[in-house]
């Protein structure tokens, strides 16, 4: 039997190894070329990215802290002095309370978290020896300070006022009651011993507030935060712990200093009976005289917030504003954290003020 043969035909659409060709090194080079220049745009964009992701978080929470320290400036400002219908704090009978702080505040040996007195203190870029003279229950080991030689200290601020009660009374806590009669005292509420008095009975009773405020580094991380030290106390199984304690974990971080201004009403301390106080700073000074305290109408608060974290890429090289002060004072801080100023101005409660509108209203 003969065998039939078969011969496939080539066409053009056939695979043929003869005519495989490779890329040349140009084309490598090229295509190379192209991918690396799509991937340094692509990690530049990241980069980018999250470097301004970091630095607005740094601004948000700058702003956020300024915010917070800000806020509690401002509510003790505005109601400082304020004692609710008392007219004369030196007419309020302290004899239930004096003596009785475990920890007090005030220069040693004295008593002045609950005398009411000095209801607004300022001091004005002080040190730590004033300070401790001032308020002994201040740690000034830590307190912060900034500029070229770390020589700049912040201003201290303390204030004492009423408050309404936040729900019922608290065994320990300090009130002033104030009688139909126009009489006024300050009590440990529920101290045993303490003497029933039928002329309160009924009367108004507001909580005592004594707030310092102060800059300090007394944490793990050494960070300068704003503190405030507050008048707390407890009854503890008959017997009461008074101190001035710190608030928990400060009230904000990041506040490396504060600076207070206060604006005078010129009407108020010139001694001249023509003219009337309308209840407008004319002008701000950040140490007022014993005259021109009387005639203090506002506060403009000044904070300077740095960063928590450092930033590699950013370099400090700028003189911050607070009022009349300039930080630092000489050069620039030259590091690597990112700080901005934030200012606000505070209407402030003035008795002096008051009674003579009172006494216009009168006549």
């Amino acid at each position: 039997m003969l065998q039939q043969s078969y011969t496939i035909p080539r066409n053009s659409n056939s695979f043929n190894l003869n005519k495989v060709k490779g890329h040349t090194i140009l084309e490598l080079l090229i295509a190379l070329t192209i991918g690396l220049i799509l991937i340094s745009a692509v990690s530049g964009t990241f980069v980018w990215t999250s470097r301004n992701f970091k630095q607005d978080e740094s601004t948000a929470r700058l702003q956020e802290n300024a915010r917070y320290a800000l806020d509690a400036f401002t509510r003790d400002l505005q109601m400082s002095g304020f004692l609710h219908d008392v007219l004369n704090a030196s007419g309020i009978d302290t004899s239930l309370v004096t003596g009785r702080l475990n920890t007090d505040c005030g220069a040693t040996g004295t008593e002045w978290a609950t005398v009411p007195n000095n209801l607004v203190q300022s001091l004005n870029q002080t040190n730590t020896t004033n300070i401790g003279n001032n308020y002994e229950c201040i740690d000034t080991s830590y307190i912060h300070t900034v500029g070229d030689q770390g020589s700049e200290f912040t201003d201290i601020l303390s204030v004492k006022r009423v408050r309404p009660p936040q729900g019922p009374l608290v065994d320990g806590r300090i009130y002033l009651q104030t009688a139909f009669d126009g009489t006024s005292r300050m009590l440990v509420h529920n101290l045993p011993g303490n003497p029933v008095n039928p002329a309160f009975t009924g009367a108004p009773t507001w909580e005592f507030v004594a707030n310092i405020y102060y800059i300090s580094t007394d944490n793990p991380e050494q960070y300068p935060t704003l503190y405030r030290k507050t008048l707390q106390g407890q009854n503890l199984g008959g017997t009461n712990d008074l101190r001035m304690d710190t608030e928990g974990g400060g009230i904000a971080e990041g506040i490396e200093y504060f600076h207070i201004t206060w604006g005078i009403d010129q009407e108020m301390v010139d001694g001249d009976d023509a003219t009337i106080p309308d209840g407008q700073p004319n002008y701000f000074v950040s140490a007022p005289s014993a005259t021109e305290a009387a005639g203090v109408v506002a506060a403009k608060i000044y904070l300077l917030v740095r960063s928590k974290n450092f930033d590699v890429t950013y370099t400090d090289d700028k003189q911050y504003t607070l009022g009349d002060v300039t930080l630092p004072p000489a050069g620039t801080f030259n590091d690597n954290f990112r700080r901005k100023v934030f200012s606000t101005t505070v209407k402030i409660r003035n008795q002096v003020i008051r009674n003579t509108a009172l006494s216009l209203i009168r006549t």
